[in-house]
């Protein structure tokens, strides 16, 4: 049986060392709006895709971890024990870059325009000089879909049908266009003009004169040759 006045030993820790002291995070100073890979990358994070992306590159670099919370610390205050965020924090270094209460996002890497936008961050004191940015639709470019020929049935149906496979067959398939020939012209060069030939002066024509015609020869009376009785 256990005795009930035994007290419970609680087991007490020691440490020789004070610990390694909490990351104080580098801004970049140097731009405008940033997104949280720029701090990232300039707190000496491994920003790289693949196995190694958030860790710390050196002794002196953080992880992404890291970076997460301290914004966070940054610009919230959060409640001591639950770390809950309370309200904002009116005296923070880096705030959210909001534009009639929206959220503004950097513009995605793809050229397509798809994908994560990141956030915008910057500087308490250059908030006045962020202006809003224009807004930009991507252009996709149209692919033209070329139409299927359409092939002629095999098995005969009808004699319609068929004439009508023979036709959509035949316009299917353009023809080749005729070469065009030109004949080789050649152009001589021209003659001079001919002088105008001196014209003789016409010869006076005589009036013609109107012939008389003769006078008709007296005709004799005939004689009778009947006797009297």
């Amino acid at each position: 049986m256990k005795n009930k006045n035994s007290k419970k030993q609680t087991r007490t820790v020691q440490y020789d060392h004070p610990g390694r002291p909490r990351h104080t995070l580098k801004w970049p100073k140097s731009k405008k709006q940033f997104t949280f890979t720029d701090i990232m990358d300039m707190n000496g994070c491994d920003t790289r895709p693949g196995k190694n992306f958030g860790k710390a590159l050196n002794e002196n670099g953080c992880t992404m971890l890291t970076v997460r919370k301290n914004l966070k610390a940054d610009m919230y205050i959060l409640d001591p024990k639950t770390k809950e965020i309370i309200r904002v924090n009116p005296r923070s270094e880096v705030i959210k870059i909001r534009i009639k209460n929206k959220d503004v996002t950097a513009e995605p890497n793809s050229e397509t325009g798809l994908g994560r936008r990141a956030l915008l961050y910057c500087l308490r004191i250059n908030k006045d000089s962020i202006k809003a940015p224009k807004a930009s639709t991507p252009k996709v470019a149209k692919v033209k879909v070329a139409r299927k020929t359409r092939t002629p049935k095999s098995t005969s149906q009808t004699p319609t049908a068929d004439v009508l496979d023979k036709i959509h067959a035949a316009l299917a398939t353009p023809e080749p266009a005729p070469a065009l020939t030109v004949p080789a012209v050649t152009i001589a060069p021209e003659a001079p003009a001919p002088a105008p030939a001196e014209v003789a002066p016409a010869a006076p024509v005589a009036e013609p004169v109107a012939e008389v015609a003769p006078a008709p020869a007296p005709v004799a009376a005939p004689v009778s040759t009947l006797v009297n009785s």
